[in-house]
């Protein structure tokens, strides 16, 4: 969380941002983010994590907030951004409804692997942006316990839409905290080895102090 909002602290987006962070521990999460132009929503569900996967009821909780006219970015809180995310997500969305980048990148911090998957139509949901009809489409593919939601937002939602070849949004898998469902947390993950962090370097650049 704490480089959360370092990356957070160095977007480029000069903007007014409505945060909404949804924390289920048991023990509230500190929260220190202060920036001009920035309001924090921190909403504590009922529901609280116990070793399951609440992805689904946390977005179900935090969507409860969003309005119709606002856009709304999918911000992980354990994934890299470039300070350049915000700004150029807002631009997409000028022209599109549902926006995000592929194909996506993973980095397991612990293992030292990195790996690009092959998807191109398609985002993973931290790198992906939305407004409209797509927050409609969205809030209809939430469901508690719903596993792979990017992939049911991106297939059924038949508005406008793009994916950008981009590479600003990094998959960060192995940091203190609880476990995720996607690949990168897998043995079989695969992916290069990257054993003196020359990829991760490139990769999160300009923000490697941050993973160093």
């Amino acid at each position: 969380w704490a480089i959360c909002e370092q990356l957070m602290l160095r977007q480029t987006y000069d903007g007014e941002v409505r945060w909404i962070i949804v924390d289920d521990g048991e023990t509230p999460q500190t929260v220190t983010f202060k920036r001009d132009k920035w309001t924090l929503n921190v909403l504590h569900p009922d529901h609280v994590w116990t070793g399951q996967n609440t992805q689904a009821a946390n977005l179900i909780h935090g969507i409860k907030f969003v309005q119709d006219h606002e856009k709304l970015v999918i911000i992980e809180d354990d994934d890299f951004y470039h300070p350049e995310w915000l700004r150029r997500v807002d631009d997409w969305l000028k022209t599109h409804d549902l926006v995000g980048e592929a194909p996506a990148r993973y980095y397991n911090v612990i293992t030292r692997r990195a790996r690009e998957l092959p998807n191109t139509v398609h985002s993973s949901l931290c790198a992906t942006a939305m407004k409209r009809d797509a927050i409609a489409q969205f809030k209809s593919e939430l469901k508690d316990g719903a596993k792979f939601i990017d992939l049911h937002l991106w297939g059924n939602f038949n508005g406008s839409k793009k994916t950008y070849r981009t590479k600003m949004v990094v998959g960060i898998k192995g940091l203190p905290g609880r476990m995720g469902i996607g690949v990168g947390h897998k043995k079989e993950f695969g992916g290069m080895f990257d054993p003196k962090s020359e990829i991760l370097r490139l990769w999160v650049e300009p923000n490697f102090d941050l993973y160093g």
